[in-house]
């Protein structure tokens, strides 16, 4: 498949620290970074390292880590369709009340009513599963109108960085329309709101509209996956890494101890973009982290990644998917 044609200058990280100068760096194909306000640093240090386990409390949650990402591989699906009315399979159920679709293993989180219940991946999108997609699709049609420029599903990297790192590594380079592809083709939808559709472009911290936020957050409890200050080094916010090998990088909050990665590792697409206009709209990137600039702050699920052009790809944003 050809390459997309990507003209558009690279993005900017802005990372905004209070009583600090405005800091704006350059780097990555430039994910646009910034942040709320800041929070409580105090926390001791709980060292990992990648594929290790890191401490002994890491070791005792790596079993289940490693179980994370096992899924079935897709089986050739057909041209994505629309991600609001995925299908609804009779295939065995696994992660509470979520169905069995290929990626990775999904968990329902808690919600007080049906309406905004719903699955989220339990890490991110791998290499391996993506590709498992990308040998059957064949087709790009039947794609949304903003993404009828998109002529191939192939990931593609708008700055210098390698579009796979290994078959457990994230897969990154995919810009939002092939995330929003697999996604649907899979029987999932790239998450948005928790009822549904996307996120309001304004609304991506509000864990009672954004499915993404309120999985970060723990139904709005915490400011970090993992409570509610920041922990050096308990998620991955030095280099890219195989999806959940830091263990302890979720929550402890019942129901959400099974979501890795949300914070550090790459940022991750959502569906709020500020516009429907085509591969230029800029689009929500969610967490991530793991180019090491002031991780407290870039960590944080508040963290906003507002820059990431709809048709740009880059090495630091991946994404995961949720259903219905």
């Amino acid at each position: 498949m050809a390459h997309k044609l990507l003209r558009k200058p690279h993005m900017k990280i802005r990372l905004v620290v209070p009583q600090l100068a405005t800091v704006f760096l350059v780097a990555c194909g430039g994910v646009v970074a910034t942040t709320d306000d800041a929070p409580d640093s105090s926390a001791g240090t709980h060292e990992t390292h990648p594929g290790t386990g890191g401490t002994n409390q890491g070791k005792a949650d790596a079993a289940e880590a490693a179980d994370a990402a096992d899924a079935p591989s897709p089986s050739s699906p057909s041209s994505p369709s629309s991600p609001s009315s995925p299908s609804s399979p009779s295939s065995p159920s696994h992660g509470g009340g979520c169905p069995e679709l290929p990626g990775p293993m999904m968990v329902q989180v808690p919600s007080s009513d049906e309406e905004t219940s719903f699955c989220i991946d339990s890490t991110e999108v791998t290499t391996e599963q993506y590709e498992a997609w990308l040998s059957g699709t064949t087709s790009t049609a039947d794609q949304p109108p903003f993404c009828d420029w998109n002529t191939s599903f192939e990931p593609n990297c708008a700055d210098s960085g390698s579009t796979s790192s290994g078959p457990n590594y994230p897969q990154v380079c995919v810009d939002w329309c092939d995330a929003y592809a697999y996604c649907s083709a899979v029987g999932k939808r790239l998450c948005g709101a928790r009822s549904g559709g996307p996120t309001p472009y304004a609304s991506y911290t509000d864990p009672n509209v954004s499915a993404w936020h309120y999985a970060c957050t723990s139904g709005g409890q915490n400011a970090y996956t993992y409570g509610p200050t920041y922990t050096p080094h308990i998620c991955n916010d030095q280099e890219l890494a195989p999806v959940a090998s830091y263990p302890n990088c979720k929550s402890d909050v019942p129901g959400f101890d099974r979501i890795y990665d949300l914070n550090g590792s790459v940022a991750e697409w959502e569906d709020a973009c500020d516009g429907n206009t085509g591969r230029w709209d800029t689009c929500r990137t969610r967490g991530g982290g793991t180019y090491g600039i002031i991780p407290d702050k870039t960590t944080k699920c508040g963290a906003d990644g507002a820059g990431g052009f709809r048709g740009e790809g880059v090495s630091v944003v991946g994404f995961r998917c949720c259903w219905p």
